[in-house]
């Protein structure tokens, strides 16, 4: 069996997937090698880390050890080439520093030996191709044709496994922020803002408005001699979200055409979530969230650092920030807008219902996407104008994503259109972990608390491996008061 079978034998319905499994499967092997030739090993997952493995006996005599190890699936010469130029500056990192560095490759020895005839590099390294796989594959013929047979259980058991239960999440996290702020610093940057950064404004969730129109509805049409009140539609409305709403945009589907008889003007519906949106609740206009989100759209001397903003959000809190702020900015609610060089686009791809329309010289009306059937559409259309947008910027820039689920079926399609898994994951997601105590009361035995606890560790680890094949990392956080102090951390 030789490497070149094992790669015709991956589905090729997605090439991304098979690079991911032929990684994965090259990972094992190798590590299989280590283990069977006794080769003290310490495998380099770590946020930042931009090498595989550190060895302390090296695989080849003609090395000085301790060895850094890069694996790199179908690299082009360009590739090697800059994993050669980053080992020096890299291995300043290590305590001791590595003396050399091997790069185990799919490409042919021929191939090699014509793209690096001469040793440009003044540190030992060795680039090994197909042969040497080849080579380990003939040396555990079994081992191999098992972890073969076997490498969707072996990759999902690995997750499962909690081998990294010992690694502190928040250090992680803070790794991850420190990456982030040099993407934020560098610009060519934007962010991708959903439902929760308006909540923190207390404007209602996406549930809650869908819950809201449900039973302003019922009060029209059940009770119309004697309307319930606004606080107690909001008070029924939300205990009904908390309580029993599974279904959002299953009801909004029907509630669009409830609303909406044919003698009258289009614009009804989206007055009646206008309503819902501003006038339910008060609006806090203190939001730290907000506040610190327009702070981070301030350009310095050098540049500005956010490019755009994409908002799936229908109402422009963001937009009263920015001016507030004085930021020229531009709202994008549909393909016919453009902006200037000067502005920060504002893209709503989901529509636009602000608070106050006088103070936008140019606004028009705009397609709400608001039901199943709306995001139907806007999914089967590959060439609507907001995916286009969305695709461009997670294609050409870094993004942040702030207050979104991430399950929103369509963002992760598009997330999984343009992912790259031969690179580092360029985009971040700031998501709440599960708590413990939500799984677990007063009255929960040991066993059942233990139980609780590793089951999280091992969802939080499948959480973590979903996204990075998505090309996103996630930046866990506890409290929603703990989002505005990682944004901060941006700023300093």
């Amino acid at each position: 069996m030789k490497f070149d079978e094992i790669i015709n034998s991956f589905h090729s319905e997605n090439s991304k997937n098979s690079y991911r499994d032929l990684n994965f499967f090259l990972e094992k092997l190798i590590e299989h090698y280590f283990i069977k030739n006794k080769i003290e090993y310490f495998k380099l997952d770590s946020t930042g880390m931009p090498f595989d493995y550190i060895i302390e006996n090296s695989i080849d005599a003609d090395l000085p050890t301790s060895t850094l190890i890069e694996l790199k699936i179908a690299p082009s010469a360009t590739t090697i080439r800059r994993v050669l130029e980053r080992f020096p500056l890299t291995r300043k990192s290590f305590i001791p520093e590595p003396k050399s560095l091997i790069i185990i490759t799919t490409l042919h020895t021929n191939d090699i030996s014509k793209i690096f005839k001469n040793n440009e590099f003044d540190f030992p390294y060795k680039i090994y191709g197909k042969d040497f796989i080849d080579q380990l594959i003939a040396d555990d013929l079994l081992y191999s044709q098992d972890l073969l047979s076997n490498l969707y259980n072996i990759k999902f058991e690995e997750i499962f496994s909690n081998k990294n239960n010992n690694q502190n999440w928040k250090d992680e996290r803070t790794k991850r922020i420190e990456q982030l702020k040099i993407k934020y610093k560098d610009g060519n940057f934007s962010l991708l803002l959903g439902a929760g950064v308006s909540c923190d404004a207390q404007l209602p969730s996406w549930e809650q408005l869908i819950s809201s129109l449900l039973i302003k509805y019922f009060s029209e049409t059940q009770n119309a001699d004697n309307k319930f009140s606004k606080n107690s539609i909001n008070t029924i409305s939300k205990n009904f979200k908390d309580n029993y709403f599974n279904s959002a945009l299953l009801s909004a589907r029907y509630l669009k055409k409830s609303f909406i008889k044919n003698d009258e003007p289009s614009d009804k519906f989206k007055n009646i979530i206008h309503e819902i949106l501003y006038k339910t609740n008060k609006v806090n206009r203190d939001s730290k969230l907000i506040e610190v989100i327009g702070r981070l759209c301030i350009p310095t001397r050098l540049r500005a650092h956010i490019d755009s903003i994409i908002t799936y959000n229908f109402d422009d809190l963001i937009e009263q920030k920015l001016k507030k702020l004085n930021l020229h900015h531009h709202v994008i609610p549909n393909e016919l807008e453009t902006y200037s060089i000067k502005e920060l686009p504002v893209y709503h791809v989901h529509g636009f219902i602000p608070e106050n329309p006088n103070n936008y010289d140019d606004y028009v009306g705009n397609e709400i996407v608001f039901s199943e059937d709306g995001y139907h559409k806007m999914y089967s259309d590959s060439y609507h104008w907001s995916n286009l947008v969305q695709l461009t910027h997670l294609r050409e820039k870094s993004c942040l994503m702030i207050g979104l689920s991430m399950d929103d079926p369509n963002l992760r399609r598009l997330l999984d259109i343009v992912s790259n898994p031969s690179v580092d994951s360029k985009h971040y997601a700031i998501l709440q972990r599960v708590k413990e105590a939500s799984l677990i009361n007063d009255t929960s035995t040991k066993e059942e608390i233990n139980l609780a606890r590793n089951f999280l560790l091992s969802h939080h680890q499948l959480q973590e491996a979903i996204f990075k094949d998505l090309g996103v990392n996630i930046i866990w956080y506890e409290e929603y008061s703990e989002i505005p102090e990682i944004l901060e951390m941006l700023l300093h």
